[in-house]
């Protein structure tokens, strides 16, 4: 999938970083963000890969909140206090399925 501005805006306001916060990381200045976040900037390489690292951070985090969220249902309705390596497959499995 390619980047649109507004799908660059979205990751932003996902990250919860400012304007001048995306800039930094993306080696840009304020004008630069805005011009990116409007289509008006020619997207690097370097630009690119950032996006698509940030957009990674950004899926695995919420991968992971996903699963702790399952996990801890888990465990409370089988009052479970440790888990094994395979129960934690079993519920991303789970996850992954719903």
């Amino acid at each position: 999938m390619g980047w649109s501005s507004e799908r660059i805006r979205q990751l932003r306001l996902k990250l919860g970083w400012s304007r001048a916060e995306f800039g930094r990381r993306l080696g840009l200045n304020l004008d630069g963000v805005y011009k990116l976040e409007d289509g008006a900037l020619l997207l690097s390489a370097a630009i690119l890969d950032e996006l698509d690292k940030l957009q990674e951070s950004v899926e695995s985090y919420s991968r992971g909140i996903k699963y702790k969220a399952s996990a801890a249902s888990k465990f409370q309705n089988k009052s479970m206090t440790q888990a094994t390596s395979r129960d934690l497959e079993e519920i991303a499995l789970e996850t992954e399925t719903k």
